[in-house]
């Protein structure tokens, strides 16, 4: 082998992609992670620091010139200030694992593991044909017609890499292609940081890095509709009598079905308050203040899609071309110019009957009550009120408190029906804007929706006269 062909070997098993650490559950058994108000990893307070990498082999590994080459399963190792260790794969090995469910080769088991195959796959759109997945493959994994791999959904995607992944060639060619990605700067991928979560240091295996030992073994999938035509067998010279290759039964070509649709309506916000005439907080001998109650509703989205699928069958004479072992064949050259061994014969069979087949789906979108903001700002004509016409009436009269963030003690409750009541003690007289902001979580068809409603609330000053 010459230096470059080498070399070249070299460059095809040796890439190893990294990302940085993630947040992970709780574990029964180990301290508490600090997480913030939304459930995140306090990583400040974690206090990660990389100790090392962990390899196991898919293909290899190749030693030359000191080193070791092929395609392995790369982890960094970070240790956090509790003492856990968190092995953090590279985007190609978290990848196989969510496809292929493989873990590594470790006496203990992680307390935790995160690993999202729906996040690893999107981070690929755009670039599926690049790494060998097309239509065509897809229609097999299926089981049914597939013209654009772009109007799958992630469910479908996901069984498609399944399908693919249990195949040696697939993992191979992915490799290479996020090599030839890497050599061009083009080898990032915008993916949330994925981990597995050991209690204190796992074991490693003494000796030599473990070696890869098998891949999943092949998926076994149902006939698709084709739009190939089925091939026509050779014509048989009459000098000879031999049995006709094997013809494949005919599939009815597919139809394009209706386009999916997807029904989604906005979420509303209803906002009240009481008493119906408040008066600003240093006038209410109750200091009653002004109950704002506000109500966020969301709706489910619904998904609607048309699969080609087989309905029904149907009986269907075939006559055929037969030989005397048992062969049969839609060309009848050989019984219309009788051929020895050759006969016709007529048979009926079952054959399948597609068709576009409706499918609803109806997925609830929850509000994200970690989103939610209101506020609350006296208008600017208010203020302007308030510094001039009653500064002149009652001198030293000014602007308090103009600006809210009305939080509920409590916190919002509810999913898809939100509420809270929040009582503001209004110290300035005049109208408020009252803001609602939010957001929904999103369904694995839509984005969050934006979630913005304004409101008008007026606050009161009783004016008194003295009479002499």
């Amino acid at each position: 082998m010459n230096s470059s062909r080498l070399l070249t070997l070299i460059l095809l098993f040796s890439i190893v992609l990294t990302i940085s650490p993630p947040a992970v559950a709780q574990g029964p058994d180990c301290p508490p992670v600090p997480v913030d108000q939304y459930g995140v990893p306090d990583y400040d307070a974690l206090g990660l620091e990389h100790v090392g990498q962990y390899t196991e082999w898919l293909m290899g590994p190749f030693d030359f010139l000191g080193n070791q080459y092929g395609i392995g399963l790369h982890f960094d190792e970070y240790k956090d200030a509790d003492g856990r260790y968190w092995l953090t794969p590279s985007f190609f090995t978290a990848l196989y694992m969510a496809i292929t469910g493989w873990t590594p080769d470790l006496p203990e088991a992680p307390m935790a593991s995160l690993m999202n195959p729906l996040e690893l796959i999107g981070a690929l759109a755009g670039r599926y044909e690049d790494i060998g997945i097309t239509a065509e493959g897809a229609s097999q994994a299926l089981g049914r017609q597939v013209d654009n791999l772009r109007e799958l959904s992630q469910d479908d995607m996901l069984a498609v890499f399944r399908w693919y992944g249990s195949s040696v060639e697939f993992w191979v060619n992915l490799n290479l292609y996020m090599l030839r990605e890497s050599l061009a700067g083009r080898g990032e991928f915008g993916v949330s940081f994925m981990a597995l979560v050991y209690c204190g240091e796992p074991e490693k295996p003494e000796g030599p890095l473990p070696t890869f030992t098998g891949f999943p073994t092949d998926y076994v999938t149902p006939p698709v509709p084709t739009r190939e035509a089925t091939p026509t067998p050779p014509i048989i010279p009459p000098t000879s009598t031999p049995a006709p290759p094997g013809t494949p039964e005919p599939t009815p070509p597919s139809t394009h079905c209706p386009d999916p649709v997807i029904t989604w309506r906005r979420p509303t916000v209803s906002f009240s308050t009481s008493p119906p005439y408040p008066v600003v907080v240093g006038q209410d001998p109750e200091h009653v203040g002004v109950n704002v109650c506000i109500t966020i509703q969301s709706y489910p989205v619904v998904y609607e899609h048309w699969d080609w699928e087989i309905v029904g069958y149907r009986d269907e004479t075939r006559t055929r071309c037969c030989h005397a072992n048992g062969a049969c064949q839609q060309d009848m050259t050989p019984c219309n110019n009788h051929w020895p061994d050759w006969e016709i014969r007529s048979t009926t069979v079952q054959v399948p009957v597609y068709d576009c087949v409706h499918h609803r789906e109806t997925l609830p979108d929850p509000v994200e009550l970690g989103a939610i903001r209101v506020e609350a700002s006296l208008t600017q004509d208010s203020r302007n009120w308030i510094e001039r016409e009653l500064a002149q009436r009652y001198p030293g009269a000014r602007v308090k408190h103009p600006d809210w963030e009305i939080i509920p003690a409590g916190g919002w409750r509810g999913e898809h029906t939100v509420s809270a009541c929040i009582n503001v003690p209004f110290e300035d007289p005049g109208t408020y804007d009252v803001t609602v902001n939010g957001r929904t979580h999103g369904t694995r068809y839509t984005s969050p929706l934006v979630i913005r409603q304004q409101f008008t609330q007026k606050v009161y000053l009783i004016e008194t006269t003295l009479i002499e």
